[in-house]
């Protein structure tokens, strides 16, 4: 596999060696940057290909449109459940299923459909988590070159304002637990503009149903969460590191699904959300814990030596070349 995916699924894997491969035969430049790179520049003295946190970047992002593709699909489909279940219950609701099928053979492939989306959505959850993992590692890797180049320079200033910027953002705001009362309710005061009063477990999740579906899907809960992992990423900067806030706010939405979503459909219903208020956890906030980075630095610098020949190997592919077992381990 692409190392180290340590925890990523065979299905997962080829996910992800597939869409790299698309990149790097669609992104010539990229290509080109990286086939032009020094051999010996990569993988000595602790250094890496530079390029390579712009490919993992890439990577995130082209899983982020399929994650986006699943959704919209997830929501049409979802409104034609909707419809087909309407009319089972009344012949007179206007509906039109796929070659003539019946509102049963309707729902039974909708439903069906539907689990194969919330399958898929995983998978791309895991692509994520681990390529993640490796934007942090190379992000971390460029900073601490970026230091030893100034300290070379004698760059004492440029070194002190670093310090005082990593001092800064060690300082980690609290952070509301993905779900609980005080988060919600942190969301409707200060985002949605509402009073403290009016808040209640329905009314939010009507407000933040934005479709009308009787669904928070992945988009909607994303919405939710990036108050939270807005607070994070910036963490005293001017600029945000919208990767950083991305992962955030994925990690908390995932753990809040995986909270809620009884019947694992990848989708959170108002039964499911209402039933969730009910719980004693929904009254305690108990905080939550980001992402911890010395899991970045758990990466094997030779499992990412060997990813980087296998990177190098691939910008050399033919382009009618479809084997692309070089990628694996």
């Amino acid at each position: 596999s692409r190392p180290p995916a340590t925890n990523m699924t065979k299905k997962a894997e080829d996910l992800a060696v597939k869409e790299t491969i698309k990149i790097l035969k669609e992104d010539k430049e990229l290509r080109e940057k990286i086939r032009s790179s020094k051999t010996d520049e990569s993988g000595k003295d602790g250094k890496i290909n530079p390029n390579l946190q712009e490919l993992s970047r890439k990577v995130l992002d082209r899983f982020d449109d399929i994650e986006k593709e699943k959704v919209d699909e997830q929501r049409r489909l979802q409104q034609q459940l909707r419809k087909a279940e309407q009319r089972q219950e009344n012949p007179n609701v206007p509906f039109q299923g796929s070659d003539n099928e019946d509102p049963h053979e309707a729902i039974a492939r909708i439903k069906e459909r539907l689990g194969e989306l919330a399958e898929g959505l995983r998978l791309v959850e895991d692509v994520k988590h681990e390529e993640y993992l490796r934007y942090q590692y190379e992000r971390l890797h460029e900073e601490k070159e970026q230091i030893e180049e100034m300290v070379k320079e004698g760059k004492s200033q440029g070194s002190e304002n670093n310090k005082d910027e990593k001092m800064d953002s060690n300082k980690e705001p609290k952070l509301h637990h993905p779900g609980s009362k005080a988060q919600l309710q942190d969301v409707w005061e200060n985002s949605d503009g509402f009073s403290q009063g009016d808040f209640t477990p329905r009314s939010f999740f009507v407000t933040h149903d934005l479709n009308g579906d009787g669904q928070l899907d992945f988009k909607e809960l994303d919405t939710i969460m990036q108050r939270e992992s807005h607070k994070l990423a910036k963490r005293g900067r001017e600029s945000v590191d919208e990767v950083k806030m991305n992962k955030i706010t994925t990690e908390m939405r995932n753990h809040f699904v995986k909270e809620v979503d009884t019947n694992k459909d990848a989708l959170v219903s108002l039964d499911e959300f209402l039933q969730a208020s009910k719980s004693k956890d929904f009254e305690h906030d108990e905080g939550w814990n980001p992402h911890n980075e010395e899991e970045y630095r758990r990466i094997d610098p030779e499992d990412f030596r060997r990813y980087e020949e296998r990177i190098r190997d691939a910008v050399r592919f033919n382009d009618d070349d479809e084997n692309h077992e070089f990628m694996r381990m």
